[in-house]
């Protein structure tokens, strides 16, 4: 909810975006993607809040969060990875 009602703060909507993703990566206890998640949170989140060049899509955005946790709390393994591979693939749409 916090991300509708702060579609047009660039920096908030990154930085609640980046929280989301980083407690996925902490409760996946997984050493790999926490590394991996690092390099690319410090070199993707961090950038793309600077500017409001970045304009992502927050409806897009709000669905696949919310098809990811209601995979994750539902523990859909499965389906909680075909929603974030299918987020992390329209998330770059935001870039172009």
């Amino acid at each position: 909810q916090k991300l509708e009602l702060h579609a047009q703060d660039w920096r908030l909507v990154a930085r609640l975006d980046h929280e989301l993703h980083a407690a996925i990566i902490r409760g996946a206890q997984n050493p790999v993607l926490d590394q991996i998640g690092r390099i690319l949170t410090s070199h993707v989140f961090e950038n793309r809040g600077l500017t409001a060049r970045f304009a992502p899509d927050v409806e897009r955005m709000r669905r696949e969060h919310n098809a990811i946790v209601d995979a994750i709390l539902k523990r859909q393994a499965d389906s909680a990875e075909q929603a974030m591979m299918k987020h992390l693939n329209s998330a770059g749409l935001d870039f172009i």
